[in-house]
């Protein structure tokens, strides 16, 4: 993968994540107004109140289209996690203070200098397939991950990888790492099962997590169902998971997914719309009945990102990222287009986090952007730099870029945008 210089404001903290979901134990109101059924109000509300009850389906929609699900191979984006998670358990998972925990994992134990990690997995977790979780898995899946190109350079540290009891591996660095668990909470901590990892199979994925793939392919619905062996139990023994069947459907505008759910085709939408997540928070706050209930992310987050491409093309001149780095008034994307609910981003982290990085990043100055735009084509012949922003094709990200291309021609650049889908947009990125 080439190098990439990252430009970021966030999505998160100040602003939010949002999964909406339309309840169905009665009714589903398409407007997400309030049920005139005093019955089925009452119905919901006792079983609100009750047990969880097993059974049923949903189905959601989502912000974009995989383009798989082996972890070692394909390249996940926060659609594709919210997938992978039905079928994959991930070694490890955040806690409400960000601390990584175990989870598939039973410990994950360094040494006294933390040049060595040994992880532990659950005893009797066993894959949909059959095949029974272990030390020896965990060492193809480690071995996988660290030889992939996707996922190879987070494991560049890893020197040496063993079996060192039957339920576990032990990782030797080159050095000191201490913060090794947050990495078993991502993508390279969600554990194949050994016939997926050894075939290379990106469609067919074969997990431990709490249901079991039915059927997907590119362009299709993704289909999962209750995994009757699951390990997990609830605080009162029952068997987990609760439902017998997910489907998610691929939807990248935020206006149709929001669409179809208050017409009752979709009872979950993944979004993270500024004006959707306010709206839908209003909605969820005026909702007597419960009709529409928003689950709200305001952890870490994500960013929204450029990358540059540092190894061919006119980035590959420091110059020219300085540039566009000093063109874009990340705070004024921030008003203009998400109501100024967005938090800027100077790194992946907030400054509240504990990885918090200070405000070193180049700051707006349309002047300075345009004099070193001006060196630049003065040492190439008078030349104007062209540049394309490739961008996956929602109507927000689709918003954002053209608000930049905007802002680096009005510099001196001459840009313009190419929309691609998810899927197609994590093959251009490599």
């Amino acid at each position: 993968m080439a190098p990439r210089t990252f430009l970021r404001w966030r999505v998160g903290n100040a602003g939010r994540s949002v999964v909406a979901m339309a309840l169905a134990l009665s009714v589903v109101v398409g407007s997400c107004g309030k049920s005139d059924n005093t019955e089925s109000d009452q119905a919901r509300k006792q079983a609100e109140e009750g047990d969880p009850q097993p059974g049923g389906k949903i189905t959601v929609a989502i912000a974009g289209e995989a383009d798989g699900f082996l972890p070692s191979v394909n390249r996940w984006t926060s659609s594709t996690l919210f997938q992978a998670r039905t079928i994959f358990d991930p070694l490890a998972a955040f806690d409400a203070d960000g601390n990584s925990r175990p989870y598939l994992a039973e410990s994950f134990t360094p040494n006294s200098d933390y040049t060595q990690w040994t992880i532990k997995v659950r005893p009797g977790v066993s894959f949909h397939n059959g095949e029974t979780l272990d030390g020896e898995v965990l060492r193809l899946h480690f071995t996988k991950m660290k030889e992939s190109l996707v996922t190879g350079s987070v494991f560049k540290m890893v020197t040496k990888i063993e079996v060192s009891d039957p339920l576990s591996v032990t990782l030797t660095m080159s050095a000191p790492w201490t913060h090794f668990p947050v990495v078993l909470a991502s993508q390279t901590g969600f554990v194949a099962a050994p016939a997926q990892m050894n075939t290379q199979d990106s469609v067919n994925a074969i997990g431990t997590g709490p249901f079991k793939l039915k059927s997907w392919a590119p362009g299709s619905p993704f289909i999962a169902t209750k995994f009757d062996g699951y390990w997990r139990k609830d605080a009162k023994g029952n068997s987990m998971p609760y439902l017998d069947e997910v489907e998610f459907r691929p939807v990248p505008d935020p206006q149709s997914r929001n669409d179809g759910l208050e017409a009752g085709t979709y009872d979950m939408i993944q979004t993270e719309s500024a004006e959707q997540v306010r709206d839908l928070l209003e909605q969820a706050e005026a909702s007597p009945n419960g009709d529409v209930r928003v689950l709200a992310d305001t952890s870490e987050g994500s960013e929204a990102h450029v990358m540059f491409n540092n190894q061919t093309g006119p980035f590959t001149d420091k110059t020219l990222r300085l540039a566009a780095a000093h063109a874009i008034d990340r705070q004024a994307l921030v008003d203009r287009l998400f109501h100024g609910q967005y938090q800027v981003a100077n790194g992946p982290f907030t400054k509240e986090s504990i990885w918090g990085e200070p405000d070193t990043y180049p700051a707006y100055d349309p002047d300075k952007a345009r004099q070193l735009i001006a060196e630049w084509s003065a040492a190439h012949g008078g030349a104007t730099p062209a540049v394309k922003l490739t961008v996956i094709g929602s109507s927000d990200f689709l918003r954002v870029a053209q608000e930049i291309v905007k802002q680096w021609n009005a510099v001196g650049f001459q840009s313009d945008v190419v929309s691609v889908s998810e899927a197609a947009g994590t093959v251009v990125l490599v």
